[in-house]
């Protein structure tokens, strides 16, 4: 399943602003981010990627 979003990914930051989006969304909905898959877009002109996604434990202390 796929969904258009109406953000622009048009530079470093803006990627992982809506990685970030995508997590906390997902997160809320109680949905399992953490583990490895496979996108391969149905566009002969855009290569796959093996995306691996870990949670991380904060250090509160550290603030």
């Amino acid at each position: 399943m796929t969904s258009k979003r109406n953000n622009r990914i048009t530079s470093a930051d803006s990627f992982i602003t809506a990685i970030e989006s995508i997590l906390v969304e997902a997160y809320r909905h109680d949905i399992d981010v953490e583990g490895g898959w496979f996108i391969q877009p149905n566009i002969d002109s855009v290569p796959g990627w093996d995306v691996e996604i870990w949670l991380v434990q904060r250090d509160d202390s550290e603030n």
